[in-house]
């Protein structure tokens, strides 16, 4: 049983108007920005994927598949009017980089025995493609190529007590190494090693009078824990004026949720 897939990826309905005024940027000079978005442009890119299905017996099947993904950017046309000291009026036309996915080469390897689902997924995200936004400061660095790996498992919840209601548990663990390398000069690119742990639940209401289709509702927390990472400037570095950057730690935990409504035709 072989699946083969492909289509774009891309941005939609990506417009409007979007301003940021009165931007003091330094509290010890009078300089103000105004900045207006005319437009987003965003990059169409290529996803492709190949999956074999192998049945063992009646109630196992092994999965093996792989998807490719091209690099993704979003990009906005800026117009930026600046008051100078001495009241002095300069405009600027700025193409900026607003987002960006570098691209990514998964393989994953599937198991499933009756109503129990297990996975495994290597993913090689290739940041050394990243398009960076350098903001006319050279960089002395480029990003780092890393490889994710995560798994994850459905299981029928069978607990006594709930045993009837035809609940799906969900978990799994994904492990993100950063990207960007240790920010020893001028620039601050921050990233961290990624621990990501979620969980969810899932139920399948069948089509009936009140249900135009099967319908199944998934509910879903992940806790994302970045680990704290140091950096330790090589040097005092001075280049904004506004005095020299300090060593620092960052890192720091996240909670996500969500729900999600799949109809099944």
């Amino acid at each position: 049983r072989l699946s083969i897939g492909i289509g774009p990826n891309s941005t939609i309905n990506l417009k409007g108007q979007a301003d940021v005024t009165n931007i003091n940027l330094d509290s010890s000079d009078p300089t103000r920005v105004n900045a207006s978005v005319r437009s987003f442009t965003q990059s169409t890119v290529p996803n492709l994927g190949i999956m074999y299905r192998h049945p063992l017996t009646c109630a196992q099947e092994i999965q093996v598949g792989i998807a490719y993904r091209g690099a993704k950017s979003v990009d906005a046309d800026l117009a930026v009017n600046a008051t100078l000291p001495f009241n002095i009026q300069t405009t600027a036309d700025i193409e900026a980089l607003l987002s960006t996915a570098p691209p990514n080469l998964t393989t994953g390897l599937g198991y499933t025995y009756k109503k129990y689902q297990f996975a495994l997924d290597v993913e090689w995200q290739q940041w050394s493609q990243f398009k960076k936004v350098t903001n006319n400061i050279s960089t002395d660095f480029s990003y780092n190529d890393v490889v994710a790996i995560r798994t994850g498992a459905i299981a029928p919840l069978n607990f006594s007590f709930i045993k009837d209601w035809g609940l799906q548990g969900r978990a799994g663990y994904a492990f993100i190494p950063s990207f960007t390398p240790d920010q020893t000069l001028a620039s601050n690119f921050l990233d961290n090693d990624k621990h990501l742990f979620s969980f969810g639940i899932s139920k399948l209401f069948a089509r009936n009078g009140f249900i135009f289709a099967n319908t199944r509702i998934d509910l879903a927390f992940q806790w994302q824990h970045w680990r704290p990472r140091v950096t330790n400037k090589a040097r005092a570095v001075d280049y904004t004026g506004g005095g020299t950057q300090q060593n620092y730690t960052y890192g720091g935990n996240v909670f996500l949720s969500s729900v999600n409504v799949t109809f099944i035709f």
